[in-house]
């Protein structure tokens, strides 16, 4: 599906292609992150120590890819054509599918087992009805809208928005309501809403990082160095980069802090994340005053900052969300904790409607410092949600104090 959705872009065939490119990648990335990352998950058992520290070595597996792409696409697409830069990007995900079945022999066996399969034959005719009723309805509507020009692109923006926010509600609703989830999973659901909010905050800032960092390293960084004039696009592997590199040590780092006995709980290590998301912002403040071209080394030190709060979150929130799932929903959690991603995407699209050169460092001051208080408030009240956890283990089950004051 996402090697269909590059060579669509690959076509010079307009707005068609690009929304039929959407429509394919974001199927495509339904389909593949959320199973591999559950796979990741199946590696170990559910108290292992070393779950933290493997989610990161799977993450910076993703990133050697995140470096090359802007370095030769992006390159290509600047210098020469993007349809041809999408080009390249569709063969690059057409090898690596290859690459996969002929070595899927390799893989656990427990990679290959799906979990919770849908069976329609349990499925209640009425809700299926329904289901099929309203996506029936929604494309009507889409086809009406669209055909009478009055959903246009910014419609469309709005409507995803919309949708990215609310379908993450609508989930957790479900869980939470569900006959399959046990009172203890249900506990652990509530433990892991305050997490699920952070990283949206913090994918708030971090996604910016392919829209306004971009529009920020184009229009106001100076690209020129030794004669050379750099892409803007090269400024998109600096966080990927600074990823690869650090990988090894984070990997050390938390599995050294979990076997402590003072080990910090995955709700502090989230405040941490988002707070130095908001300090990468920040940091963007004081060259952003300053009228004329900015040093790139300002733009580059942000996203590598960014990236240290990624690693503080983003593994550790897949290790979270594989440990936390309730069981009938163990998949479908980690679909979830992407939903995070898009959600923080659909508030940044709204956001960035308010960002121009003009008043940049109050567009990063703004949102730097928003994310610093919201980490702030969940670092504040981590530790009462872990003592209330350790007060009454009757009636809360120790899941709630993994999630939100436990190790790890």
């Amino acid at each position: 599906m996402r090697s269909s959705a590059a060579s669509c872009l690959a076509i010079p065939a307009g707005a068609g292609a690009l929304f039929a490119s959407m429509i394919f990648i974001a199927i495509g990335t339904g389909l593949l992150k959320p199973t591999i990352s559950s796979s990741v998950g199946d590696l170990y058992a559910k108290d292992d120590p070393r779950r933290d520290s493997g989610f990161s070595i799977y993450y910076m597996g993703i990133s050697v890819g995140a470096v090359l792409a802007p370095l030769v696409v992006g390159t290509v697409g600047q210098k020469y054509d993007y349809h041809l830069g999408f080009g390249i990007a569709a063969v690059g995900m057409v090898l690596g599918l290859v690459v996969y079945v002929r070595t899927q022999r390799h893989l656990s066996p427990l990679s290959g087992k799906l979990k919770n399969p849908l069976r329609l034959s349990e499925v209640p005719r009425s809700r299926l009805i329904a289901v099929l009723a309203g996506i029936a309805v929604l494309i009507a509507v889409v086809a009406v809208t669209v055909g009478t020009g009055l959903l246009d692109g910014g419609g469309i923006v709005n409507a995803i928005s919309v949708l990215a926010i609310a379908l993450p509600i609508g989930y957790f609703t479900v869980m939470l309501h569900s006959k399959r989830t046990t009172a203890a999973e249900r506990a652990r659901v509530r433990g892991y809403i305050p997490m699920f909010v952070a990283a949206v905050a913090f994918w708030c800032i971090q996604e910016q990082g392919a829209t306004v960092n971009a529009q920020y390293a184009d229009e106001s960084t100076d690209l020129n160095a030794f004669g050379f004039t750099m892409p803007a696009s090269w400024f998109q592997s600096v966080g990927s980069l600074v990823l690869i590199i650090l990988t090894p040590l984070f990997a050390v780092i938390w599995l050294r802090l979990d076997r402590s006995p003072r080990s910090p709980s995955t709700a502090h290590k989230f405040a941490a994340g988002l707070a130095i998301a908001g300090l990468s912002y920040l940091m963007l403040v004081a060259p952003a005053l300053h009228p004329g071209q900015t040093n790139p080394l300002w733009l580059a030190g942000s996203l590598a900052v960014v990236t240290v709060g990624e690693m503080c979150l983003s593994p550790i929130g897949l290790s979270a969300t594989a440990r936390l799932a309730p069981a009938a929903f163990a998949t479908q959690t980690m679909g979830l904790w992407l939903s995070s991603n898009a959600a923080g995407q659909g508030i940044g699209a709204q956001l960035v409607k308010f960002y121009n050169a003009d008043s940049a460092a109050g567009y990063f001051g703004a949102l730097g410092g928003g994310a610093v208080v919201i980490a702030l408030i969940l670092f504040t009240f981590a530790p009462l949600i872990r003592r209330q956890a350790d007060r009454d283990k009757s009636t809360v089950d120790t899941g709630l104090e993994a999630a939100i004051g436990g190790r790890r």
